[in-house]
């Protein structure tokens, strides 16, 4: 049965929109060679691992289904000045995103590419709360808390960065 992928509603992204970012990046072998449906598949768990995490502002609009675009509250009259060269969008205090950003798409984008690619070993034990690991009394390693594993990609982390705001995932 094929994926059913409805931007705005289980995805913040389409197949071919994705193909047009991958088109441009290195490394994308495991994008490359996956079937339309495990891209589907990959685009839409990624989407919903972003809307797992914890990020600063509410939805723009109640009703949406996902969590982005977002209203975040701002000092309006720092803005005032940007909304000169900004599609900017402000009701009192709070600056109300149009749209999905471009930095969410490229964040499932990445987030789908690590989870085609599979994840490796060390980051499984890291979000199973590990801190510390030796083979054969050798080689070892040790891990920090883990917070920083909500997202598998470092490059999705720093896409959502901007939406971190004062919390910590790293």
């Amino acid at each position: 049965m094929a994926v059913n992928l409805v931007v705005g509603t289980n995805s913040y992204i389409d197949v071919p929109t994705a193909q047009t970012y991958f088109d441009d990046r290195l490394y994308s072998d495991a994008w490359e060679n996956a079937t339309d449906d495990n891209k589907a598949k990959a685009l839409i768990m990624a989407s919903k691992k972003l809307d797992r995490l914890p990020i600063k502002g509410v939805k723009a609009n109640y009703y949406q289904s996902m969590e982005f675009p977002r209203a975040l509250e701002t000092d309006y009259r720092y803005w005032q000045y940007m909304s000169l060269t900004i599609d900017a969008h402000f009701y009192g205090y709070w600056y109300v995103e149009p749209a999905v950003t471009d930095n969410v798409k490229n964040a499932v984008c990445e987030e789908a590419l690590a989870l085609l690619k599979g994840v490796p070993k060390r980051i499984e034990l890291q979000r199973q709360g590990v801190k510390s690991f030796s083979f054969n009394g050798g080689m070892s390693e040790n891990y920090g808390n883990g917070k920083n594993m909500l997202l598998y990609s470092q490059e999705a982390r720093e896409f959502m960065q901007p939406y971190f705001g004062s919390v910590s995932l790293a």
